[in-house]
């Protein structure tokens, strides 16, 4: 009976251990980034996935680190694309594509697109670009170097 015990035990520990990871690993996102250098200005395109959610982001900050203030406004157009799968069939026969536009004019030094969460699919992968016009302390930029940044998910 001790012994029985002592094994219910052990299991029930590898269970919970299990789950806590599952838990913790789950929501965990996976990103990849290209960063650009314009006079005093850093643009970073980033692209994220989750689970069942994926999204893009444009934002600026100085050279030394520091976020550009909100009153930093700049138009941007982009694209994020990705790929996903019936959580209970996940296998590249089942794959889906989505793509998702973005543009406008930010009143702030970021921009963000996001999927929302795709309830029954897991991401397989996603990629994002965009274009930028923008003014730094010496210039106005027109960045058209829509480089595609991707990320694997799953």
């Amino acid at each position: 009976m001790k012994k029985l015990r002592k094994i219910s035990a052990l299991i029930l520990a590898l269970v919970l251990i299990c789950a806590l990871a599952v838990s913790v690993f789950a929501d965990n996102p996976v990103s990849n980034e290209k960063k650009y250098t314009y006079d005093n200005l850093i643009m970073t395109h980033e692209v994220i996935g989750w689970e069942n959610r994926a999204a893009a982001r444009v934002y600026f900050t100085y050279l030394d680190g520091v976020t550009a203030p909100s009153s930093f406004t700049f138009v941007y157009n982009g694209r994020l694309n990705y790929t996903i799968c019936a959580e209970d069939a996940v296998r590249p026969s089942n794959y889906e594509t989505g793509s998702k536009a973005f543009s406008g004019t930010a009143t702030s030094a970021s921009c963000y697109c996001a999927t929302g969460t795709l309830t029954g699919k897991v991401v397989i992968d996603a990629s994002m670009w965009s274009t930028a016009r923008f003014n730094t302390s010496h210039a106005y930029v027109n960045h058209n170097n829509p480089d595609t940044v991707y990320v694997a998910v799953y």
